[in-house]
């Protein structure tokens, strides 16, 4: 990350948390359409809060600041709904503060399994049991943007499928 970006990321988090510093961590690897840059915010009393800085590649076509505006609707609509998600802290669909459209947000606790041994069952298990508290989770008062198709599928049953 260049000083500028590094600059802009801290002046906006300092401004969004009320913090006095910005201590920046390890860039995430696994998104195909932003960047994931982990930073800590420090207060003036000693505590950190983690979060993180996801900044939309506007190279990839298709994406921008709808992708902003539908991101921080769903982490607000999760808030509301008391999901095991990050929160919304601030978001920048224009990207006026980087250069490109970016979300702030609190980061999760945990680490990806790295024992290099996929665990398939595990992981949709997780994944199941996430659905699951999702589909149950009370409907939010704040409106979500329609869904809206990325690619086109086609709309018969395969035949493999019962």
């Amino acid at each position: 990350m260049d000083d500028h970006v590094a600059e802009a990321i801290s002046a906006w988090v300092r401004e969004a948390v009320g913090c006095q510093g910005v201590h920046f961590g390890e860039i995430l690897a696994g998104a195909t359409t932003a960047t994931i840059q982990t930073c800590l915010a420090l207060r003036a009393d000693g505590s950190v809060e983690p979060l993180v800085v996801k900044i939309y590649d506007r190279g990839i076509d298709g994406v921008g600041p709808d992708d902003v505006r539908r991101d921080a609707a769903a982490l607000v609509a999760g808030a509301e709904a008391g999901l095991a998600m990050p929160r919304l802290v601030d978001a920048d669909p224009a990207g006026r503060r980087l250069g490109s459209p970016a979300i702030v947000m609190t980061r999760l606790h945990g680490t990806p399994d790295a024992t290099g041994e996929p665990d398939p069952e595990r992981w949709v298990d997780g994944l199941a049991a996430a659905l699951a508290s999702i589909h149950d989770a009370p409907q939010p008062t704040s409106p979500l943007p329609l869904f809206e198709h990325w690619l086109e599928a086609p709309l018969t049953r395969p035949s493999w499928c019962r």
